[in-house]
């Protein structure tokens, strides 16, 4: 795509942990919990899995971060001529500046989010390709093995406790 200075462009990119908000698994986005006591005493609290801390109170949805392909909407304030290639220097709304060739630049956000996605599916599959890659080149196969065998111990021990810990806390009455 060919643009001007001063014109507004649709950008690809994606976001390897972008904030989203989902209903609180442990309240269903009730923001409280019942309690039965042993005694057979019923309380309705706040819940505290949605809970930020502080004076706010439960929020009835807790934060989580997942991939997205995203389409950024950046203006064009310069631009780099060669014989051969140009450059085009976007700025963000948060004032950061990027270089971007004409085949990286798009008039609509549909088109950006599509090249975006696409850009988001190589990486994860580079990922992928990389977990295949020894953790330790100098490592032989039967030292990774030992290594990740001994690790999963270590995690299913962890694991033990914390189950163990909640099952505890659940007991008790607050």
């Amino acid at each position: 795509m060919k643009a001007n200075i001063g014109d507004m462009v649709w950008f690809p990119r994606f976001e390897t942990h972008q904030e989203v908000w989902e209903t609180c698994e442990e309240c269903l986005g009730e923001k409280t919990m019942h309690v039965t006591l042993k005694n057979g005493e019923e309380y309705d609290i706040d819940c505290s899995a949605c809970d930020p801390g502080g004076f706010q109170g439960p929020k009835g949805s807790t934060r989580h971060y997942k991939m997205c392909a995203l389409g950024e909407l950046r203006e064009v304030v310069g631009m780099e001529l060669s014989e051969t290639d140009t450059l085009y220097r976007l700025r963000s709304a948060g004032g950061s500046w990027y270089n971007a060739a004409p085949d990286g630049i798009f008039p609509t956000q549909a088109e950006a989010v599509e090249v975006a996605q696409k850009n988001m599916d190589a990486h994860i599959a580079s990922e992928e390709e990389r977990l295949k890659q020894k953790a330790k080149p100098s490592h032989s196969w039967a030292w990774h093995v030992n290594y990740h065998r001994r690790e999963i111990k270590r995690l299913e021990c962890d694991l033990e406790q914390h189950r163990a810990r909640l099952g505890i806390a659940q007991e008790k009455e607050k």
